[in-house]
């Protein structure tokens, strides 16, 4: 984690999965939903990620 470019990729990516997690409250209905707490999890990663 010292590594400014590995954690640069990173927070990249956790950032996409927030995306697609939130991308599923509207898709189909709704029916593929994460409950609030897991993408509040994934948020916070992302978060803390410096």
């Amino acid at each position: 984690m010292n590594d400014p470019e590995y954690v640069g990729q990173l927070k990249a990516r956790m950032q996409d999965r927030v995306d697609f997690v939130q991308s599923r409250e509207t898709e189909k209905g709704g029916f593929d939903k994460l409950p609030e707490d897991a993408l509040a999890a994934i948020k916070k990663v992302v978060e803390e990620l410096k």
